[in-house]
């Protein structure tokens, strides 16, 4: 009598174990993979070559990837896919009392293996303010990549 409760008790909890086993790996199975992007060459059209422009693209683009939800930024060798970035346009102008900052990307996406091309994508956008500032600046090219970064969803979906 001993012996059939202790097999019962341990019956159950074999199947207990079971349960969550396979309960975690159902969960683990749902859950949506990221897709590791690396983030490569970066260039300044020639008017704006500028290091601290270089450096302000390469680090918001970080930063865009990075927030996304699809995407876990990685090092290139790691990385699926990798996005070259070009900061095409970047201009300033003077709308009456206003300063008024246009930026234009184009952002590659090509695989890390074997270097095929998978998207070209651009944004642009433009920024107002009473002054022009660094934050104005910034807000800008913030906006045109995450433009640009639209597109990608579309990719890191790809196996």
């Amino acid at each position: 009598m001993r012996q059939s409760r202790f097999r019962a008790a341990r019956s159950v909890a074999v199947l207990v174990l079971l349960g969550v086993v396979s309960l975690h790996a159902s969960a683990l199975a749902t859950a949506p993979r990221r897709a590791a992007v690396a983030v490569g060459a970066i260039a300044v059209a020639d008017g704006h070559a500028d290091r601290s422009a270089r450096e302000a693209f390469a680090t918001e683009l970080a930063a865009q990837l990075d927030a996304l939800a699809e995407v876990r930024v990685t090092p290139p060798r790691r990385a699926r896919l990798v996005v070259d970035g070009t900061l095409t346009r970047f201009e300033r102008a003077h709308e009456g009392d206003d300063v008024e900052v246009r930026c234009a990307v184009s952002l590659v996406v090509h695989d890390a293996r074997a270097g095929a091309v998978r998207a070209v994508l651009t944004g642009r956008a433009g920024a107002r303010a009473a002054r022009d500032s660094e934050a104005l600046r910034r807000v800008a090219l913030r906006a045109a990549i995450r433009g640009a970064l639209r597109g990608l969803s579309q990719l890191t979906a790809i196996p």
